[in-house]
């Protein structure tokens, strides 16, 4: 495999979906893995903010003690900000959007640099 081979894989798998695309200079698939990949991730990081939120303000208000197992149980009391479907959509939508930008980098890398 090719240096350029791995390094396209190597900015899809670690740095973000759509860095290899970008490196291999196909912007349109690149802008559209990016995308997707953030809109997913966008709903879990919200949903995890507002839960952590939540549960910073009752530990400022001295509701609940500051210990990690209150801390813990608190958080999983906290209700979600979207629906479990909602979640899981975007948990294996994130899965799958990144395992198919790699896959298709490495195609796309193959095709250019083999």
């Amino acid at each position: 495999m090719s240096p350029k081979i791995r390094k396209a894989i190597m900015l899809s798998v670690l740095a973000f979906p759509g860095a290899g695309h970008i490196f291999l200079k196909y912007y349109p698939r690149a802008i559209a893995f990016a995308v997707l990949f953030s809109l997913g991730a966008g709903i879990i990081i919200i949903n995890i903010m507002q839960k952590a939120q939540a549960v910073a303000d009752l530990i400022v208000a001295r509701k609940i003690p500051l210990d990690i197992f209150s801390i813990n149980q608190r958080i999983l009391e906290q209700p979600d900000m979207f629906s479990e479907l909602t979640l899981n959509i975007a948990t294996w939508g994130v899965i799958g959007i990144w395992l198919i930008c790699i896959l298709d980098t490495y195609g796309l890398a193959k095709k250019k640099f083999a």
